[in-house]
């Protein structure tokens, strides 16, 4: 049944029959806030603008800890060991940088009544969620409260150059598609395509969205694939630079080979290193366990082919945290005129990884060594 799981890969509190606790100790002591959800889709907005919360004030501990020993291992191992972005639910986030400003930002799986979630890193708080939500509206194609592994970038288009890529359902059904919204600035409102942007043939699942840009401003887009009679891989193909479309021959970027992986490689994120060339972190495993985690690879162009090479496992069984997964790098400036490769990513804050157990997903984020 290995094909069937990573079908509910990303449910989120929201999509779980029933009512969910979702227990705040140590962000918000004393508070506890419970989410009425029933499945599939009756999402309901709350009459009034959610307030902003700065989850790096006050008291915040960790439930567990990772072992700096193995998060800082290897080159390209964050080397900070990790430090949480937020308390609450934040599953594949999406890290990138605003160059107009230079403001970071990150974006995440449906959480806390929001579709799309965004955070924004201010000085002297640290990091808040952003109101309103990212996404404007839900398309007719795709299913309510079921959007996840979301990809921010900025492409050559005028008058709203921002793209949000995301995951979904489509409606009515099982099958899993990538869609397209569009914005004018970084923080949305992303106004969806009203048709998926890509989807695979017949029952075959499209998810984790990817777009790299190589030194001549070339766009090549990844994700991933599973479904009936398919072997779990890695995709890319060409992408006009203003987001219009894909085109040319698709390649099989990487497939699973590791016997960490279970057979399962997604989340892929690639982007250029001086001294290695072309890198990819990837998430492997089943993400509903402890053994999800996220590797790394070189590929040999912007486009791959990718092999599983460098680096240590970053996983549940190395780091004495369940199921660090949903990775995702980005070249952030500094206000020196440095840049830092950074990485996001998710990690359970229980070893029950399951919603329906009260975990959650919370946001990591640390600086990759040199």
């Amino acid at each position: 049944m290995k094909n069937a799981l990573p079908r509910i890969r990303r449910l989120v509190p929201l999509s779980i029959l029933g009512t969910i606790a979702l227990l705040t100790t140590g962000c918000f002591p004393g508070q506890e806030i419970r989410i009425q959800a029933m499945f599939p889709v009756t999402w309901k907005r709350p009459a009034q603008e959610l307030p902003v919360f700065p989850f790096d004030q006050g008291p915040c501990p960790p439930v567990l800890q990772f072992n700096p020993k193995v998060i800082t291992a290897g080159r390209f191992a964050p080397a900070q060991g990790g430090n949480r972005l937020s308390c609450w639910d934040g599953p594949d986030p999406d890290i990138v940088q605003d160059p107009e400003t230079g403001r970071v930002y990150v974006f995440t799986t449906t959480a806390h009544w929001r579709q799309v979630q965004m955070f924004e890193r201010r000085p002297r708080v640290g990091w808040v969620p952003l109101n309103p939500d990212a996404l404007a509206f839900v398309p007719s194609w795709a299913t309510e409260g079921f959007f996840w592994a979301p990809h921010v970038t900025r492409l050559d288009r005028s008058p709203d150059p921002w793209s949000l890529f995301f995951t979904s359902y489509v409606r009515d059904t099982s099958k899993l598609c990538i869609g397209q919204a569009r914005a004018a600035k970084i923080t949305g409102p992303y106004v969806p395509d009203p048709q998926p942007f890509f989807c695979e043939q017949g029952q075959v699942n499209a998810l984790d969205p990817f777009v790299v840009r190589d030194g001549d401003g070339n766009r090549f887009f990844y994700w991933a694939i599973y479904g009936p009679g398919v072997k779990n891989q890695i995709r890319s193909i060409r992408m006009h630079r203003d987001g219009s479309g894909l085109y040319g021959p698709r390649t099989v970027a990487m497939q699973a080979s590791l016997p960490w992986e279970e057979g399962v490689v997604e989340n892929p994120s690639v982007v250029w290193h001086p001294t290695v060339g072309w890198l990819m972190t990837y998430s492997g495993s089943y993400w509903d366990t402890p053994r999800y985690g996220f590797g790394f690879a070189v590929c040999q162009t912007a486009m791959g082919p990718c092999h599983q090479r460098i680096g240590p496992v970053v996983n549940g069984p190395s780091t004495g945290v369940p199921g660090p997964g949903g990775s995702s790098l980005a070249w952030i400036a500094q206000p020196d005129g440095t840049a830092r490769l950074t990485m996001v990513w998710h990690a359970w804050n229980s070893p029950n990884t399951s919603y329906a157990a009260g975990a959650r997903r919370q946001p990591y984020i640390g600086v990759l060594a040199p």
